[in-house]
């Protein structure tokens, strides 16, 4: 029998490494364009991890959306 998948962990967890760019977006109330363009422009950060690309957690918490 197949393992079932996971459920991601909600937005502000503590145990997030980070989050795909439509998640970054809903948490920052940014168009999911305008992230996905800061993105590939080079001025947000992001690291890809198997087939998904993702904000690194320290990101979020240098632009005070969570707390260490």
């Amino acid at each position: 029998m197949p393992a079932k998948p996971r459920a991601p962990l909600p937005l502000h967890h503590p145990d997030r490494i980070g989050w795909r760019i439509a998640e970054y977006a809903q948490m920052t109330g940014l168009d999911v364009g305008t992230v996905y363009n800061q993105v590939y422009s080079g001025a947000l950060p992001s690291v890809k991890i198997g087939g998904s690309r993702l904000i690194p957690r320290r990101v979020a918490v240098e632009a005070g959306l969570i707390t260490e």
